[in-house]
């Protein structure tokens, strides 16, 4: 496999592991030769709630009837509306009406590039940076 890898791959893509996923359940992997490891890493940390978690499976397996995926811009469809509402709800926002993630004029203590990135601060509630780029790069 590495040799395979370094055939097929460019130099600059370094992988920490000499061993190769082969499957996955909640926190464990099992690589090509059936040992078993903890996954500390996560996809880097994306996998909040673990590999092949049955509520996820489920959703997309649900979504996979409807369709597998369009381009809002172009095509829009409810759940991205869902899920920007759900995250409105949790992201602190001082203005009535005002999307607090992806709202890009005005709030206090942001910080925009010319670009429309836009970076909010934590506030007493919430202690993690939170970015968007309005499409454009950050």
């Amino acid at each position: 496999m590495q040799q395979r890898k370094a055939q097929a791959l460019p130099k600059g893509i370094g992988t920490l592991c000499d061993w190769y996923v082969a499957r996955a359940e909640n926190a464990t992997l099992w690589d090509q030769e059936g040992n078993s490891w903890i996954d500390f890493a996560g996809g880097i940390a994306v996998l909040n709630t673990g590999h092949r978690h049955p509520r996820i499976e489920q959703a997309i397996a649900d979504q996979l009837t409807k369709f597998t995926h369009t381009a809002f811009q172009i095509t829009p469809y409810e759940s991205y509306i869902a899920l920007a509402e759900r995250i409105n709800q949790r992201v602190p926002h001082r203005r009535c009406g005002e999307n607090g993630l992806l709202h890009h004029r005005g709030g206090s203590g942001r910080k925009c590039r010319k670009s429309g990135a836009c970076l909010y601060p934590p506030s007493r509630h919430h202690h993690l940076w939170v970015t968007h780029s309005m499409g454009a790069p950050l």
